[in-house]
């Protein structure tokens, strides 16, 4: 039972253009029974019939429907009452079929499959149309669209069904079939329908209610009549006019006419001609024959009426539904209902789908920008091994400069050679390296210098970091880590372009110069460092000068047993054997076998002292030579290149130290710092890791890049949210029809919002994801040449984030309208 007292509604209330729609509606219907509720256009009648159904909201009253009680429009409680209590004969889903159509409405009840299509079944076969189950909505004629829509009333057993003119935009013979549907039903449930058809009220209805101006003027039980006349019917019936007949002994007319009508005399003349009768008409009149074609014929019995009988002759039997517990769709139900939605689509989706395409493809590309300009790559950036920490320490006045080198040998006793420091020492070089093609003879003499790197001792790289080759036996073979190997192979260049790999760089002889062919390349490392990877004895002497130096310990190791039973003080050398041949020759020439020859480093001559001299580190006694294979000038104790490596370090007020843990550094930069304070007065220090401040110098110079970069892109990403969300504001906007229809079934807002969103997912799936996939594909490709010059860095992982980051705004962006439509009530959507 429905009870309404003191209904109040108003619109626009408290605006200039207010309006009263209801006012102070009492009254009850009954449980049972077809009510009427009549009125002229505006009158109220649709807003009264659209409020007692929990469509929309009222301002006032109180609406009882059995014992739920609202005295405000509650979206929760009214949700729960119109699904479990109510049905609504209203639009249907125009691209879906009648079954889906009628089946929706089960949406909210624990049945299966199979019997929601055997409810489906039945009650289409009762309104007669079981045939069009299969068939699309907008293939129907109005009145089978109508009985559609009253099976989708009647499929859950509802005890209250709502009507708005259902027989509006229908012919007579509809307009019967489906009043006469209503009347039957009202046996079993509750009908409360809108019309302005007085007759059809008068015929159907058990208790009409007239409104008028938002008030019920008139409310009176209906005594319906035994007999309904069609009020379309044009055809002529006999029986109701007055017949005048004119016969003959061959002839006989009849004129049939209203006995109060005065027509004007028939003066016809007929006449036979060959079996055709031919008729000329003398009168103003039109002669009009009979028949189908003239949408008018002549019937000799009375005409036809619509008994009461014959109405209340339909029936149903369909069992009442306990609602599911669950007030919104299954995630099977959603998932179906995306998926059909999908199909209708069409052309609808194209240009969403071209929408998601430019905006992901747009913003890969900016994000990929902005992406390059933030991301530090330290194997095109760092210079030097990460390892290193460096000192550095420049004269801070040349007053100060005669006292530099007592100074200098202070700080590098006392600090910078330290306790284990000076096992951590190492003397790197600036000097670059220089490869030559030997491969192609139109190549040849043609040199590509090899920079951007750092000399790190041999010892420090293992069997175990090398990719390829093998670890260097003599002095002159280097290991070159992979990072500075693709530097060179990236160069773009005609001599970096004869090697496919890093791996090709093995044997490959570098020079320090054009002129000499110094270290041979035996082993790529994979540390990803830029280093290389050199004897340190080897380095020495290209610090020192364009000389190499090679410790007796190393050329015996690289002469096994050869060289085992040669011993050296700190103060003689080794040279190459056709050197030391000269310097005897020279000897015995001269008659002086007890004069010492000695050789300073660097210098091309020999000289003679009568005694051994003790200032090794300058000047080195020539004692015996090596093998003229070992290419290097030469030979010393390994305490004299200790010693001439000490020489340098103060010369050169440079010095590297190599910390094997990297969490260290920092340790040591602090230490060092603190001790060599004593010592700024004289020198500038800079205690550094080489590596880090390569890193940071680099992202300053590109911290105004990265600005105007991540603005750029944040227009983007503004840009790009508001095209997809007034697209789908578009795409929500053109298909209010169909969320109409969801609301007045009672799915809930988070099921259809659940169901926009997988629709929105699922759309990203052939839009988002291959338009993001194949721009990153075309990117990198594009970037894996070097000839075309486009540096842009978009690893997968910023792919993928991408296209998670896409399809949740566009998820989120997808529910706004829709949440926006959704808020509002049911009624005011149908409107719209």
């Amino acid at each position: 039972m429905i009870k309404i007292e003191h209904l109040q509604k108003y619109f626009n209330r408290g605006k200039r253009s207010e309006l009263h729609v209801l006012n102070d509606i009492t009254l009850e219907l009954p449980q049972t029974g077809l009510v009427c509720i009549l009125g002229e256009s505006g009158s109220g009648k649709t807003t009264l019939l659209n409020t007692v159904g929990g469509l929309d909201v009222f301002q006032g009253g109180t609406l009882t429907v059995d014992e739920t009680i609202l005295k405000k429009y509650e979206p929760k409680k009214i949700e729960h009452l119109r699904c479990e209590k109510f049905g609504y004969i209203f639009q249907l889903l125009q691209d879906y079929t009648v079954a889906y159509n009628v089946k929706l409405a089960l949406s909210h009840y624990d049945l299966t499959d199979k019997e929601k299509d055997e409810r489906v079944s039945y009650v289409l076969e009762q309104l007669g149309i079981g045939r069009y189950k299969k068939k699309l909505v907008s293939k129907l004629s109005g009145g089978q669209q109508q009985r559609v829509s009253i099976a989708r009333a009647l499929v859950k057993s509802p005890q209250i069904i709502l009507a708005d003119e259902p027989t509006g935009n229908l012919d007579e013979e509809n307009t019967i079939r489906t009043m006469s549907i209503l009347r039957a039903i009202s046996k079993e449930c509750l009908v409360i329908l809108v019309s302005h058809e007085r007759r059809i009220a008068e015929f159907f209805a058990d208790r009409i209610l007239e409104i008028k101006d938002g008030e019920i003027t008139k409310d009176y039980d209906n005594h319906s009549g035994s007999s309904y006349e069609r009020s379309d019917d044009g055809n002529i019936y006999l029986p109701e006019l007055t017949c005048q007949a004119m016969q003959s002994d061959e002839n006989e007319i009849e004129v049939y006419q209203n006995a109060d009508s005065k027509e004007e005399p028939i003066r016809l003349k007929m006449a036979w001609k060959s079996g055709k009768l031919y008729i000329r008409s003398d009168m103003a009149s039109d002669v009009i024959f009979a028949g189908e074609e003239a949408g008018c014929e002549i019937f000799d019995e009375p005409r036809p009426k619509l008994e009461m009988e014959d109405v209340e002759n339909f029936s149903y039997e369909l069992s009442p539904l306990e609602m599911s517990k669950k007030s919104g769709l299954s995630w099977k139900a959603t998932w179906r209902m995306t998926l059909e939605n999908l199909k209708l689509l069409g052309k609808k989706q194209a240009f969403i789908v071209v929408i998601l395409l430019i905006t992901a493809i747009m913003l890969s590309l900016t994000i990929s920008d902005l992406i390059t300009a933030v991301t530090v790559h330290r194997e095109e950036i760092v210079k030097d091994d990460s390892h290193y920490v460096q000192v550095e320490m420049k004269l801070a006045s040349p007053a100060e400069e005669y006292a530099v080198g007592d100074t200098m040998q202070e700080c590098y006793n006392k600090v910078l050679s330290k306790g284990k420091r000076k096992d951590m020492m190492f003397y790197d070089t600036a000097r670059d390296l220089v490869i030559q093609a030997d491969t192609l003879y139109q190549m040849r003499g043609s040199s590509q210098v090899i920079r951007d790197f750092s000399y790190v001792d041999i010892s420090k790289v293992t069997k175990k970091d090398l990719l390829y080759g093998r670890l260097p036996k003599k002095s002159d073979e280097i290991v070159i880590d992979k990072l500075v190997a693709d530097r060179f192979l990236k160069s773009d260049t005609a001599i970096a372009g004869q090697y496919a790999s890093a791996k090709e760089l093995l044997g490959e002889t570098l020079s320090i110069n054009t002129f000499s062919k110094d270290l041979t390349v035996v082993g790529i490392s994979g540390n990803n460092e830029a280093s290389i990877y050199c004897s340190q004895s080897k380095l020495l002497g290209m610090v020192a000068s364009s000389y190499s130096v090679m410790s007796l310990s190393e050329l015996q190791k690289m002469y096994p047993g050869k060289y085992d039973n040669v011993t050296l003080q700190d103060d003689q050398m080794l040279v190459p054997q056709s050197k030391y041949d000269q310097i005897k020759s020279y000897q015995e020439f001269q008659g002086n076998q007890k004069e010492y020859p000695v050789q300073q480093l660097g210098n091309s001559s020999v000289f003679y002292e009568e005694e051994p001299v003790s200032n090794a580190g300058e000047n080195y006694i020539v004692v015996g030579g090596f093998d003229n294979s070992c290419d290097v000038d030469y030979v010393l104790t390994d305490a004299a290149g200790k010693q001439l490596a000490d020489q340098l370090a103060v010369g050169m007020q440079k010095i590297k130290y190599y910390v094997d843990d990297l969490e260290q550094r920092e340790e040591l930069v602090k230490q060092l710092q603190s001790e060599l304070k004593p010592y700024q007065k004289m020198f500038r220090v800079k205690v550094t890791i080489p590596a880090e401040q390569q890193v940071k110098a680099y992202r300053n110079k590109m911290k105004d890049k990265t600005r105007s970069k991540a603005l750029f892109a944040m227009i983007a990403v503004i840009l790009s949210v508001l095209i997809i969300y007034y697209t789908i504001r578009s795409n929500a906007s053109s298909r209010m029809e169909e969320l109409t229809v969801y609301r007045l079934l009672g799915i809930s807002k988070a099921s259809i919002i659940r169901s926009f969103i997988l629709e929105m997912l699922l759309i990203n799936c052939y839009t988002t994801l291959p338009g993001v996939v194949v721009t990153t594909g075309v990117m990198k490709f594009a970037a894996s040449v070097p000839s075309l010059g486009m540096n842009l860095s978009f690893p997968w992982w910023g792919a993928i984030t991408l296209i998670a980051a896409i399809m949740l705004v566009n998820a989120i962006v997808s529910v706004i309208p829709v949440h926006n439509i959704l808020a509002k009530p049911p009624a005011e959507l149908a409107v719209k």
